[in-house]
């Protein structure tokens, strides 16, 4: 289920072929899985080369947050209960598949390990 999920979500699944990795990251170690996931494809390059050319790129724009959205978006989850619940729900599969603890999502916890 896990996998079917994430190649749905990344267009490597559909109804001819089943995909050739079988990996699946974490952001919280995302330095530690990028190595492993270059040792499961093959790929060409030393793992220190291929961390500089992957940092060389840089953050995406979106993550400095300059409007403060993700402190307003926190604040309206924190307080509106059937909106974070449906959000949730939304997201369910994927704390599944990442194995992220759903009732924390539920509950708000999950709130507190934004940054």
């Amino acid at each position: 289920v896990n996998a079917k999920h994430m190649s749905l979500m990344s267009g490597l699944l559909n109804s001819k072929m089943r995909p050739s990795v079988s990996f699946i990251g974490h952001l919280a170690r995302v330095d530690q899985d990028w190595l492993t996931l270059l040792q499961v494809v093959g790929a060409n390059g030393t793992p220190t080369e291929n961390m500089r050319l992957l940092k060389a790129y840089g953050k995406h724009p979106s993550s400095d947050d300059a409007l403060g959205v993700k402190a307003e978006l926190r604040s309206v989850l924190a307080t509106n209960h059937s909106l974070r619940r449906g959000l949730c729900r939304l997201l369910a599969r994927d704390y599944l598949c990442f194995h992220y603890d759903f009732e924390a999502c539920l509950s708000g916890a999950a709130l507190q390990y934004s940054a």
